[in-house]
């Protein structure tokens, strides 16, 4: 389910006592819509009650608007229940999404900085690989922990591979997504490295 409905009646349902127990055993059979199908046997004894008492506690539920049936159209004659606070939750948040995607914004990458990655702007550009995409600072740091801190010298020889392996398979070379391919070269290497020599280069 999208949310979690049995936090939902928990924060947002009016019922009380046995009321809220037996909405609770329906959200336990209900689909994505919140739709449950159910028999009142079937229901009074997951929760314990008569099925008398089922039949009185489904019309306060009604009446209060936490609960709509519809009668005998369910498989063998089971009743429909549709959960309201489902469909009250369900619009909060699809309301609450829209929301939040209208505000976000774009979040801007910080340019390598020289202080952190000496050279390595004029390295990208000297082994023509594009420099936006790959113009991240703290996408070079994520780098930096996974690969031990790669030096310049490591660096060089690996943006090197990368120009000649570029020239010798243009067809394959990367047009978008750089940074996965950046990424991704320069971690197997160095995973490939420490498991030969047993250690980081």
């Amino acid at each position: 389910m999208p949310f979690d409905l049995t936090c939902a009646l928990w924060e947002h349902s009016r019922a009380k006592g046995s009321e809220l127990l037996l909405l609770l055993a329906i959200a336990r059979k209900a689909d994505i819509e919140g739709k449950a199908l159910a028999s009142i046997s079937d229901l009074a004894k997951n929760t314990r009650l008569t099925t008398r008492n089922v039949q009185l506690l489904i019309r306060k539920l009604e009446k209060i608007g936490e609960l709509s049936v519809t009668v005998g159209e369910g498989f063998r004659g089971q009743y429909i229940y549709e959960l309201k606070t489902f469909r009250d939750e369900a619009k909060f948040i699809a309301s609450n999404a829209k929301s939040f995607v209208g505000k976000r914004k774009k979040i801007t990458a910080v340019p390598i900085k020289d202080e952190d990655w000496p050279g390595l702007v004029e390295m990208i550009l000297q082994f023509e690989l594009p420099l936006d995409p790959l113009n991240d600072n703290e996408w070079w740091n994520d780098i930096s922990w996974s690969c031990n801190n790669p030096s310049n010298a490591w660096l060089t020889r690996e943006f090197a591979k990368m120009h000649a392996w570029r020239k010798e398979n243009p067809l394959r070379a990367p047009r978008t997504g750089w940074k996965r391919f950046v990424r991704g070269w320069l971690e197997r290497t160095y995973a490939q490295e420490r498991k030969t020599n047993g250690r980081s280069t």
